[in-house]
């Protein structure tokens, strides 16, 4: 639950301060937790400078927060630091990093995720937050997602959702659509056209959705989906599979290749091929898969383009 921000202060300082209260039970011996995080940031620039845990459970302390380094202006693609947090304590201090990228939602508004990796004390913790930030300067909360990690492996994913951004509509296509020859790209219309890709072999194979939610069975981001895990054979992240490999016909990964899969809306239309290929006619246009793709191309590296394009 979060509450809203109202004004206070830290370390002597004026703050405004915000709760986040998140409230935990299990089914083992009835045990439950609940966790009040408030955070204070500064009202000059809204920036973090620290946050206090506090209540039952695992997690409780206080930290200080280096002055953050806010953009004033972001585009889809950007990425950055943004400071670090350290702990007030003499037991097993933790220390959290923060950090940030921007990709695009739709037309009209941008996915901004805030990744703040713990470490120190008994193991290791990744939170992830995603904002949805419009041309009108709304911003809604989209999801929480909370990793927890003891002796290098991860025994606890949290996922919360929050209403106010609606996710685009998925109606997964009943058959193949027929390969353009010389039809131009539709431009992006609206959030509420899902995307698809398809190969563009004889029998064309359906690849997932380009920006569905992503923990959508159809999404392409889902990792562990049959679209999104690295190691599913119909994943365009599969360096050793048809879809992915740089150097197969059908990858959209071959720069070599005219044979790059095809993206199709949920509107019937073509939106042009997603391909690394910068010489294919009728290559997709839309600013977020191209960055996307000229990220690859600087650097052949399909797990760091997952992690630049889907953020996990």
């Amino acid at each position: 639950m979060l509450g809203p921000a109202v004004s206070g202060s830290f370390k002597s300082n004026p703050a405004l301060l915000q709760t986040k209260v998140v409230t935990t039970a299990s089914n083992y011996q009835n045990l439950n937790a609940t966790v009040t995080n408030t955070i204070y940031y500064n009202p000059a620039n809204f920036s973090e400078i620290g946050k206090i845990l506090s209540g039952s459970g695992s997690g409780i302390g206080t930290f200080i927060t280096t002055p953050y380094t806010v953009p004033a202006t972001v585009k889809a693609g950007d990425a950055g630091k943004l400071g670090v947090s350290k702990e007030e304590s003499i037991l097993s201090p933790k220390t959290e990093s923060a950090s940030y990228f921007i990709t695009s939602r739709d037309a009209g508004s941008l996915l901004v995720t805030k990744i703040v990796d713990t470490t120190g004390g008994f193991g290791t913790e990744q939170e992830k937050s995603v904002y949805r930030v419009d041309t009108n300067g709304s911003i809604n909360l989209v999801s929480i997602a909370v990793q927890t990690s003891a002796l290098g492996a991860a025994y606890k994913l949290v996922t919360y959702t929050f209403e106010g951004t609606p996710p685009v509509v998925v109606l997964p296509p009943i058959n193949a659509p027929s390969t353009p020859i010389s039809t131009s790209p539709a431009p992006v219309t609206g959030g509420s056209t899902a995307l698809y890709l398809w190969s563009r072999e004889a029998t064309p194979t359906y690849l997932g959705c380009l920006n569905c939610n992503q923990f959508s069975a159809e999404s392409i981001c889902n990792q562990f989906g049959t679209y999104g895990s690295p190691y599913q054979s119909k994943s365009i992240w599969n360096q050793f599979g048809t879809y992915g490999s740089e150097f197969n016909t059908y990858s959209p990964w071959n720069q070599f290749s005219s044979s790059g899969p095809a993206i199709y809306g949920s509107d019937n239309l073509f939106y042009g091929y997603f391909t690394v290929n910068s010489f294919q006619s009728n290559r997709t246009t839309i600013p977020a898969y191209l960055s996307t793709l000229n990220f690859f191309r600087s650097n052949s590296n399909l797990a760091s383009t997952r992690t630049y394009s889907c953020g996990a």
